[in-house]
């Protein structure tokens, strides 16, 4: 319910809630789970609670979480349908929209913050060169984001089979 921005602002939620206060899941599980619910069809966000259902119950928590993560957001978006005319002119709609892509932005940036410095802490170079020259790509060469993702889980294949990057 509470993603707008994207699915990928599911990655700060995770983390704040099921990393650092429940303790239920670590870092490593959290990017796990959204890089798998990245690459498989489906909206990001629902992949990802399924996965999380999965692992805390099995398939009674795969349904819950898939309906959890479904049902608010289509509520939610029949209602706005039904008033959409008159919502979608009101300005403190629009002005609320943009702080709350605003907060999106600062929620993916800290999480990616975090992410670089736990790099940083364990002082391997190698996943280091690999964000930033995958960011690089990304941003200033404007490679696809999809096959850097590919090109990243070639790389890591072939570091995992290294045991001293896990």
């Amino acid at each position: 319910m509470f993603t707008v921005g994207g699915g990928y602002v599911i990655i700060p939620l995770l983390k704040a809630k099921y990393v650092d206060e429940y303790h239920w899941i670590s870092d490593e599980e959290t990017l796990n789970m959204v890089a798998i619910a990245q690459s498989t069809p489906g909206i990001m966000a629902v992949n990802t609670a399924i996965m999380l259902g999965y692992r805390m119950a099995g398939v009674a928590g795969a349904i819950t979480g898939m309906f959890a993560t479904i049902l608010p957001p289509l509520i939610i978006i029949t209602i706005v349908a039904t008033f959409y005319d008159l919502i979608a002119q009101n300005e403190q709609v629009k002005l609320a929209l943009k702080g709350m892509q605003c907060g999106a932005t600062a929620l993916l940036l800290n999480v990616a913050i975090d992410l670089l410095k736990k790099q940083f802490s364990k002082k391997l170079v190698l996943p280091i060169v690999i964000i930033l020259a995958t960011f690089a790509a990304n941003v200033f060469f404007d490679v696809n984001i999809m096959l850097l993702v590919a090109i990243d889980a070639v790389v890591g294949f072939f570091l995992m089979r290294d045991k001293k990057y896990e």
